[in-house]
């Protein structure tokens, strides 16, 4: 995994000397910091829009004309809580001549993750900073892998498309979906023909090839808004909201031809295969409650009916229709 990208140094103090001052002092120890140097609230929150995926330490002074160094700690890390689930980590120290316990405490419970008193050894401020951009680091890293973990947990590793796990869900979601509004919602089960003989005759690896190839196609004919699925094996399943029967034939259909039109490269030195695949439908009436392996079975048994019609075709079942 990449290292994250260092954070951003955001300093705020309504003391232009003092920035000033710190800003020359930084310079020379040569830190290599993207700093930015605010004398007022506003301008700091501004450029926290601008951190992008990298993060960033806000060093504020406490007491301030306007909004002071706790509000604007508050405000910084609600501003970050509220972004998506995958933002950067924010980490906020606080300066201030504040004295005693009490002042440290009411610092940290405004979301402040350290404090530091002045007048300050530059060093120390430095040494600060440097723990904020690790923990920075250590928590965009494990926010990194946890998304990767999540994606893993819902993708097939061969082809890149949503499993059946996950397919599982999105279909709970839809059906429901369709039995409380007016819209019916399809399936579309679709498997690769004599798909045996591949791996029988050219080993795993280029059945593996024409997976891969099958899935990127089907991906580019599908709509916007639908899933696709390895559902397992040779096996694929569309979840298509808001399809009627002419939308699903009309989708299947170019799920059909997608896959029958150019033949796939495998490997050098074997000719290109011509594929094909056949498919079952099912449709779902709006307003009819309907299991997930119930709509699945449906179309399987289409997609049983489309392989002894000859296979390469497409063969449609409603459910709820009168």
């Amino acid at each position: 995994m990449l290292a994250s990208a260092t954070p951003s140094v955001i300093f705020v103090d309504d003391d232009r000397q003092l920035l000033d001052s710190l800003r020359d002092r930084l310079l020379r120890m040569r830190t290599g910091w993207d700093m930015h140097f605010h004398d007022n609230a506003r301008d700091a929150m501004a450029e926290l829009k601008n951190t992008g995926s990298k993060g960033a330490i806000l060093v504020t002074d406490w007491m301030m004309p306007g909004t002071d160094g706790l509000t604007l700690c508050k405000r910084f890390t609600t501003a970050s809580h509220d972004k998506q689930s995958d933002i950067p980590h924010y980490y906020v120290i606080l300066m201030t001549g504040r004295q005693g316990i009490e002042n440290i405490e009411e610092a940290l419970d405004s979301g402040a993750d350290d404090f530091i008193a002045k007048p300050f050894d530059t060093r120390e401020l430095v040494a600060r900073i440097r723990v904020g951009i690790r923990t920075c680091h250590l928590e965009n890293d494990l926010q990194a892998a946890n998304m990767h973990l999540a994606k893993q947990a819902i993708t097939d590793p061969l082809t890149g498309l949503l499993n059946r796990r996950r397919a599982l869900e999105i279909l709970g979601t839809e059906l429901d979906r369709s039995m409380r509004g007016t819209q019916s919602m399809a399936v579309a089960m679709a498997d690769i023909d004599h798909f045996k003989n591949v791996n029988d005759t050219l080993g795993h690896e280029a059945g593996d090839r024409v997976l891969k190839v099958i899935a990127q196609r089907l991906q580019a004919v599908a709509r916007r808004y639908d899933a696709v699925v390895r559902w397992g094996g040779e096996e694929f399943l569309l979840i298509c909201p808001h399809a009627g029967q002419d939308e699903i034939r009309s989708i299947a259909e170019r799920m059909r031809a997608s896959i029958s039109a150019s033949p796939i490269e495998t490997q050098s030195g074997n000719d290109p295969l011509s594929i094909t695949i056949s498919i079952g439908t099912a449709v779902v009436a709006p307003g009819v409650k309907v299991a997930a392996d119930a709509i699945v079975a449906s179309a399987d048994r289409a997609l049983y009916a489309a392989k002894h019609a000859g296979r390469n075709s497409v063969q449609c079942a409603k459910l709820g229709y009168h």
